[in-house]
């Protein structure tokens, strides 16, 4: 059932960067609830001092960000939804979009 993949395939999914992002990162004072051992750092298509969860765990968690976010309408949605190189900029575009014609 969809409860049972959410929380066994999806939730634990962690968050994740590339290991060249992480200077950025912290430069913008973001991050710093981050750490190895509850986010992942990628370098060289493997985390850093860690391992994958779950198969496309990075793909994973994109998805769980993409739910979150659509969440935030507080409305029940029936979609099928295809994202590329998504990320919380462009699921908050289409969070707006959703909004205009609802």
């Amino acid at each position: 059932d969809k409860e049972r993949v959410f929380l066994n395939e999806i939730a634990p999914a962690r968050t994740f960067c590339l290991y060249k992002e992480v200077a950025v990162i912290k430069a913008l004072g973001l991050g710093k609830g981050g750490t190895l051992a509850n986010a992942l750092v990628i370098k060289g298509g493997k985390p850093i001092k860690n391992e994958f969860r779950l198969k496309n765990e990075l793909a994973r968690h994109k998805i769980l960000d993409l739910l979150g976010d659509l969440a935030l309408l507080n409305r029940d949605i029936k979609a099928h939804i295809i994202a590329i190189k998504s990320g919380h900029s462009l699921n908050r575009k289409l969070l707006k979009e959703l909004e205009r014609g609802m």
